[in-house]
């Protein structure tokens, strides 16, 4: 008979106990229970508010949220599970990891806390995401830095304290900074575009315009003509316009003085028409503002398309780092 190793079966007994007692420390939910999320750090907060079906951002004024965004964080947060716990599970260790829900010591980092709550104000989630987990320098390749390989979280418990634990799962786009979540305007259906334009309203840009006959044709430049169209700018230009191009939103009311900087317009064979009119706004800082607009031009313009480019956008702006302003002027012509 095969000699048994005790140590072997008490390691393994104990291993599995406290992946038992790991198990047991998250509760699962689905993922159309939850109906508030609320992401805070320091003085910084975010609170995702679910109503009829749509995300809204309380600290924006009820500003959409990024459908998508939400529901992969909401997917993320199901999928925690605890890889180990960190020992010894002191105060000294949660300060160290960065997992503690808040810091009386101005000195120390408290982590992002993230609480999911389901309609009846009951607590779904409530964990705090800490440092980065990197990889033990000897398992990395010469010359190269520990990449992070997860996370620490803190998992909340009633009395506020804090069971530290690692997990798989970085969260890095899930802040809680309220812009960053902001349902982007972007051009979807970008291939279609027959049309993209920028009139300049300042004295150091110029006015450029490219076109094409149908969306199979290649671009060339309309104004001011004659040098051919370059496909690393034009992709660049729409892989920026059919993504997310602003990193925060501002009540046009509270933007303050507004001058008129340019405008950038689109249109694609069908006559749907999209333009975004950027200012430089005097309590906007960072970049320009822009204002959102889109118009049925041509008989066949899905007005679907037209009212969910608007939709929820009225009265607000946009605003777009300074970087990003310089791909969306730039006249794709030319070297």
């Amino acid at each position: 008979l095969k000699e048994f190793n005790i140590n072997n079966i008490i390691s393994k007994d104990k291993k599995e106990k406290e992946n038992l007692s790991m198990a047991n420390l998250l509760q699962e939910f689905s993922a159309d229970a939850p109906a508030e999320l609320v992401i805070s750090w320091k003085t910084n907060k975010t609170t995702l508010v679910l109503k009829d079906g749509v995300w809204y951002i309380k600290e924006r004024g009820n500003h959409k949220a990024d459908m998508d965004k939400v529901v992969r964080f909401i997917e993320g947060l199901q999928k925690i599970r605890p890889l180990r716990k960190a020992v010894p599970a002191d105060d000294k260790t949660c300060s160290m990891l960065r997992v503690k829900t808040e810091e009386s010591d101005s000195n120390k980092i408290p982590g992002v806390r993230v609480q999911v709550f389901d309609k009846n104000k009951k607590s779904l989630r409530d964990i705090t995401l800490g440092a980065g987990y990197f990889n033990e320098t000897e398992t990395v390749m010469p010359g190269r830095e520990p990449e992070p390989s997860g996370r620490w979280a803190g998992i909340v418990q009633s009395d506020g304290t804090v069971i530290p634990v690692l997990i798989s799962t970085m969260f890095e786009e899930f802040t809680p900074v309220p812009g960053n979540w902001m349902s982007c305007p972007v051009f979807s259906d970008i291939v279609k575009l027959t049309r993209i334009e920028f009139n300049s309203k300042t004295k150091d840009a110029s006015n450029w315009m490219i076109g094409r006959f149908n969306e199979k044709d290649p671009f060339e430049s309309v104004i001011p003509g004659e040098s051919r169209v370059s496909a690393r700018k034009l992709n660049t230009l729409v892989s920026v316009l059919s993504q997310r191009y602003i990193y925060e939103g501002i009540r046009e009311k509270d933007a303050g003085k507004m001058v008129p900087v340019g405008e950038l317009a689109t249109r694609d064979r069908t006559g749907f028409v999209r333009k975004l009119t950027f200012y430089r706004a005097e309590n906007a800082k960072g970049g320009v503002v822009c204002r959102v607009s889109a118009e049925k031009a041509g008989a066949d313009a899905d007005m679907n398309r037209v009212k969910e480019f608007l939709d929820g956008r009225e009265g607000w702006l946009y605003v777009i780092p300074d970087k990003i302003f310089e791909v969306l002027k730039t006249d794709p012509a030319g070297e």
